[in-house]
Order: structure tokens, then sequence, then C-alpha cells
């Protein structure tokens, strides 16, 4: 990059004189342009190293080879409590410098994306409409503890969000709603509770899910909820454990007594959590179920048999034993979507009534087992029948 002194010569003429008049070259740096990189990070986390690729080079240069030194400067309008949206990236001179090359610059974008969250239900699982009449209805206060992830930089728009409730009757007809603010949150974790009243006796399904916000996401989750009147001659239970084989948390849910005519009448329902690879489940309806993390339901569709025992000893340890026939469907916890998995697989749950209070806080926790089988052999195990799991929260109750 200079002036350069032009000299022409070279030209002959025999009607003229010739003289020369040189001229000047002015070689000037050529323009490189400086073009940040897009990048992305999640909300509350650190905002990552800003890059830039240089294009332009002249005469086969490289970066390496052309004499450019230094690094360019970056700024964004984002920060650490910036919501979920795009963002520019702009470049600047920074300690950029060449002997040759000149610089402009183009944006790149910023993509800040919600942080990752976790709901885990902490509301009723066994709630007792005070009356045996079978038209009373109980109200079930439902509640969320919600968690974002752990990932060393806490956000503080936790208290901002909100959880909504949906409470299905067993026959998957909507029974209720209602929608909570997280609060008291402390540590990356807070509560949502509200309540839905008019419930009668029956096994629901609560659904919760975080309002879509700005910043933060988390999957779908299924809860057990059961309802029942008062009076003897049930066997009833609601609560949640820890799946041994997989642990992780699974909600259990069963209402079984016997009709005057002497046939068995009730549901039961048992949600675990399964995460999937890619083409390890057949969809019956074609193809795979996508990889993913699911909320796997079993729910009876028939009654077949009931026992019920209690014992003599003090504190009375009551037992029972019920079957049927049951459906099972899958429940992508990313986008809600169900897979009906089949029918008419066989079941059989086993439960211990050990007294009140009924969970981990008991001395003598109950316990609760299921199996299901299908011609093809055991579809899914938890437990046996002399190998009970202890409940972590939730009731067991046999009143023959």
């Amino acid at each position: 990059v200079a002036a350069y002194t032009v000299t022409p010569n070279g030209l002959t003429s025999d009607n003229y004189a010739i003289t020369y008049a040189p001229g000047i070259l002015d070689v000037t740096k050529k323009a490189l342009t400086v073009t940040a990189n897009d990048k992305g990070r999640q909300y509350s986390d650190p905002t990552p190293a800003f890059t830039a690729t240089l294009t332009g080079f002249a005469n086969g240069e490289t970066l390496a080879t052309s004499g450019v030194t230094g690094s360019p400067g970056f700024s964004t309008t984002a920060g650490a409590e910036s919501p979920a949206g795009s963002y520019p990236i702009t470049p600047s001179i920074g300690s950029l410098a060449a002997a040759n090359y000149s610089f402009t610059f183009t944006n790149g974008t910023l993509t800040v994306t919600q942080e990752n969250a976790a709901l885990e239900y902490t509301g009723d699982s066994l709630v007792s409409t005070g009356s045996t009449s079978s038209t009373s209805t109980g109200t079930a206060h439902l509640a969320a503890a919600v968690t974002e992830a752990a990932d060393g930089t806490l956000g503080t728009k936790l208290g901002t969000t909100q959880v909504k409730f949906t409470v299905y009757g067993y026959g998957d007809t909507e029974k209720g709603s209602c929608t909570a603010t997280v609060s008291n949150v402390a540590g990356g974790t807070g509560t949502a509770s509200c309540t839905v009243s008019g419930l009668v006796a029956d096994n629901y399904t609560v659904k919760m899910e975080l309002v879509a916000n700005s910043f933060y996401v988390a999957p779908v989750e299924d809860a057990a909820l059961t309802v029942v009147n008062s009076g003897t001659g049930f066997t009833t239970g609601g609560g949640w454990l820890i799946e041994p084989n997989l642990s992780t948390r699974s909600n259990f849910g069963f209402t079984v007594k016997y009709q005057k005519n002497g046939g068995v009448q009730g549901n039961s329902l048992y949600i675990y959590r399964k995460t999937l690879t890619v083409n390890q489940v057949a969809n019956p309806a074609g193809g795979y179920l996508p990889a993913g993390d699911y909320n796997w339901i079993i729910k009876s569709n028939a009654m077949s048999a009931l026992t019920q025992t209690c014992g003599t000893t003090t504190p009375k340890i009551c037992t029972a034993t019920f079957t049927g026939k049951s459906n099972v469907t899958a429940v992508n916890r990313q986008t809600g979507v169900s897979y009906s998995l089949g029918g008419n697989r066989q079941f059989q749950v086993d439960v211990t009534d050990k007294g009140e209070p009924g969970a981990s806080s008991s001395p003598a926790p109950d316990t609760y087992a299921l199996k299901v089988w299908d011609s093809s052999g055991t579809y899914y195990q938890l437990g046996s029948p002399s190998g009970q799991i202890n409940l972590n929260g939730g009731n067991v109750q046999v009143r023959p």
C-alpha cells in the first residue's frame, strides 16, 4: 500500500516529438469483511465468547499469511437477564491492524433460548369427600415444585412464571383446572399451588404444564389423584414412590370395591417415567415413537378380582390384591403428544395398608406393587407381591 510513480515510454512517431509525463499509481488497502459468528445460550447463562470470520483476502493470502494482527471487539444488547429472543452481535475494530487491508463489519446473531426447568407434583394424592353419598364431591389441593436447571447460573424470573393444572377424569374428560404463579423461590426452586373443587369419587390424572413464557421451559408432567367417599368395603390409595429400576418418580391411584352382585368395580392408574432412544419402541400406528422423555401411563379398562385381608395384630395390617385388564399410553413430555400402545394387557396390583399416615413419614410406610403382562410375557413389573415398594408420599387404605 503506497503511491507509485508510473513512467510512460516506448512510443515513436515520424511527425511528432514525444515527451513523457510521469503519473501516480495509488495502491490502497483492500477491504476485508469481518463477520461475527452466530452464537447461542440459554436465559441466565453466561454469554459465550464471540468470534468472527474474515473474508476477502487477495492474491491467495489467508489470515495466517496476510499480515493481519490483533482481534476484533464485540458488543451485544443482550444481558444475563434478557428474555429468549434474537440479539445482534456487533463486531468492531478492536485491536485489528494490517498494512494492506482495511476492515468492514457484518453483525452476527446471539440466540437466547429459555432455561430448562422441571415440574414435580407435590399436591394431594388421596382426597376424601367426607361423605358416603355417591354424589358427594371433594376439593383437591394441587401443587408443584418448579426447579430450574442447576447449571451454576440461576436466573431471577422463576417467580414470574405460572403452572397450569388440569384434572382429567378416568375417561380422559377434563373436570377442572387452575393456574398458579410460582412463589417462595429460593435456590432455584419455587412452588405453585391452587385448588380444584367439585370432584366426585374417581381416579384422576393431573396434567401439569409451565405456562408459555420467555424465560423457562419445562416438560409436561402427569400425576395421579384419587378421590374417595367415606365408609368401608373398598380398597383405595394414591401417592408416589421411587421406581427402583429407573430411579425416577412414579405416581399411582386406585379405587376398587365389590358390587352388590358380587362383581368388582373400580379403576387403577399408574404413571412412570421412561426415556426412549431412536427406534426403541414401535408405534402401533406405524414407525417408532420419537426419541425423548415420556410419561408411561397404565390405566385399567376392566376389573376382574379383588381380595382383602386384615390381620389381628396391633397396629392392624391389611392387604389387598386386585386384577384386571389395562391400556398403555405414552405421553411425550416435551410435546404433550399421546401415543396409544394397545390395550387388554393383564395387570395385578398388590398393596399393604400399615395404618396412618401411610407414607415415608410413618415408621412402617404402606407399600405397593404392580405387574403388567400379556401373551408374550411380562410387560412391566414394579416390586412383587412379597417384595412391595415403600410409598414416599400418599396413602393406601384397605377397608374390607
